[in-house]
């Protein structure tokens, strides 16, 4: 972005968000929200050790979206 924020996307498949600040976590999944399952670990790390120094208000620190799942 032009005021030097930047949006990491980290699939199930991909996890390499260790080593970068992060200041929110905006979690996406469909109804079912496997992602718990096959994330927990980066997602209870993130949100135990790198949210403390976040600069966003706590309430808005972890986002979850649901999106529709298509049959």
């Amino acid at each position: 972005m032009e005021d030097g924020t930047k949006y990491i996307a980290i699939s199930s498949n991909s996890i390499s968000s260790f080593g970068f600040r992060i200041d929110q976590l905006i979690i996406v999944d469909d109804s079912r929200w496997k992602i718990f399952g096959k994330l927990w670990e980066l997602i209870d790390y993130t949100t135990n050790h790198c949210l403390n120094t976040s600069c966003v208000p706590e309430e808005f620190q972890v986002q979850k979206y649901e999106y529709p799942v298509i049959w």
